[in-house]
């Protein structure tokens, strides 16, 4: 019984250290420490502006959807090194699904599905705003090369 309950013990203890190492990290790591955020993009994956929400499912992909004055978007994006606590500018790379109308303000044109892929950078302060740049290929229109600008700012879990 002593033996038992002794082993118990050292792994309630073991688990707590784990615990503990686990809440610095993510502490420690903006993106995980503030993973759900909201954005403003000029120009971007609607092409004119748009207002978006994301979340990190981890400190290195990330999720996001949101609406423009002329589309919708979401996607996907991979962080190339999120999971370095120190580091406040992160590349990335995404893949989003876009519906963006195509035509002009005086009538004609439809709605058209496409795909925008950023390849950008990002800087998280640990109070929680953020900005990124990144250049685009997406196949809407005759020019294929694309980018945008985002602010925004993170919060809590």
């Amino acid at each position: 019984l002593f033996f038992c309950s002794s082993n118990i013990i050292k792994a309630q203890d073991t688990l707590s250290v784990r615990s503990g190492e686990n809440k610095y990290m993510i502490k420690s790591n903006p993106r995980l420490y503030k993973p759900f955020g909201i954005n403003i993009y000029i120009l971007g994956p609607t092409m004119v502006s748009s207002v978006s929400v994301d979340y990190f499912l981890t400190s290195s992909l990330d999720v996001e959807a949101g609406v423009g004055l002329i589309g919708t978007f979401g996607g996907i994006k991979y962080y190339f090194d999120g999971s370095n606590k120190d580091k406040n500018w992160t590349p990335y790379l995404g893949v989003y699904l876009t519906r963006v109308f195509s035509g002009t303000i005086w009538g004609g044109g439809d709605f058209k599905n496409s795909i925008y892929t950023p390849l950008g950078i990002q800087f998280q302060k640990k109070k929680g705003r953020t900005f990124s740049a990144e250049i685009a290929y997406t196949n809407i229109g005759v020019l294929h090369v694309w980018g945008g600008l985002k602010i925004g700012y993170r919060f809590y879990k």
